[in-house]
């Protein structure tokens, strides 16, 4: 639990993100020189990968924002010098952020207008762009998408889950203190009803003496 609540905050540091950043910049220069589709890098190379990657350093605070600004620079990317693997990368990093950060439809928008754009950008910077090439990167988006909002139906549910807890405990307390307090309230009283009984009997009135009945006359007073 622990390992997994450091590994929680470790990935939710802003530290994370300006790695990340530096990560898609080097991908984005060295890609396309593995593949061997350039010879050499140019300053607007290097300005192109800076420009698409400086935003990634804020795209947890605005998702939608940052994948608005990064489409047309990795369009541009690709048509320059065609990283074409680091853009792919770096489109599903993006589609998984909108997943977990944005909403259950705005995950479904984005998803489908990603899939076309990724399809597009394959043919249109590639000499080899086949069908198995847009398929394959087509559901790598899909899947990036899919993973950010399992995980943040995950969340979602785990903190229902920590709040109905959090209830249930108040519940379960309130309900102790209500019963310890009637308890209370019961004790009280049987004290006070025997300390007042004892009292209540000395204040009572004496019973009266009655009087000794008359003793008859003798007969002779009659006379």
């Amino acid at each position: 639990m622990r390992g997994r609540l450091e590994w929680r905050a470790l990935r939710r540091a802003p530290d994370i993100d300006l790695i990340l950043a530096l990560a898609a910049f080097v991908a984005l220069l060295v890609d396309p020189l593995l593949l061997h589709k350039i010879t050499e890098l140019t300053p607007v190379m290097g300005v192109l990968a800076f420009l698409t990657a400086a935003p990634l350093a804020a795209r947890r605070r605005f998702p939608l924002g940052v994948l608005a600004i990064e489409l047309p620079l990795l369009l541009a990317c690709l048509a320059v010098f065609h990283p074409n693997r680091a853009a792919v990368g770096i489109t599903m990093l993006l589609v998984f952020t909108v997943g977990l950060e944005g909403g259950r439809s705005r995950s479904l928008v984005v998803g489908a207008l990603m899939a076309p754009v990724v399809t597009a950008a394959v043919f249109i910077t590639g000499t080899r762009g086949t069908l198995t090439d847009i398929i394959a990167y087509s559901s790598l988006v899909l899947g990036a998408l899919l993973a950010g909002e399992t995980l943040r139906a995950r969340q979602e549910l785990g903190r229902a889950l920590a709040e109905e807890a959090a209830r249930e405990r108040e519940a379960a307390a309130q309900h102790r203190f209500d019963e310890e307090r009637l308890a209370l309230a019961h004790e009280l009283h049987d004290i006070i009803g025997h300390a007042w009984w004892p009292s209540t009997s000395r204040l009572r009135p004496p019973r009266a003496v009655s009087e000794r009945p008359a003793m008859p006359r003798p007969r002779h007073w009659m006379r």
